[in-house]
C-alpha cells in the first residue's frame, strides 16, 4: 500500500500538525506502508526531496513564503 500525506510545513518545522504528520507517517512505515510526504519549504534553503525516519519527503517551493498559507508552486 502506498500513502501521500500533504501538509504545509513539516520537519525540521514543529507545530501540531507538522508532528501529527510526522508521527502517522513513522507508524504506518512501521506497518510497511510506502508513505511520501509532499510539503512546501518557505525557507528554500531545504532539500527538494530527503528520507526522514524512512519516510520519503518531498518538498516544493511555495508562492507566499511568509505567509500561513502555503501554496505550492509547480
Amino acid at each position: 500500500m502506498k500513502v501521500i500525506q500533504v501538509c504545509a510545513r513539516f520537519f525540521p518545522f514543529y507545530g501540531g500538525i507538522e508532528t501529527h504528520v510526522r508521527e502517522v507517517s513513522k507508524h504506518l512505515k512501521r506497518l510497511g506502508v510506502e508513505v511520501t510526504v509532499f510539503t512546501t519549504d518557505p525557507t528554500g534553503k531545504l532539500p527538494p526531496r530527503e528520507v526522514v525516519e524512512g519516510v520519503e519527503v518531498q518538498r516544493f517551493k511555495s508562492f507566499a513564503p511568509c505567509s500561513d498559507y502555503l501554496s505550492p508552486a509547480m
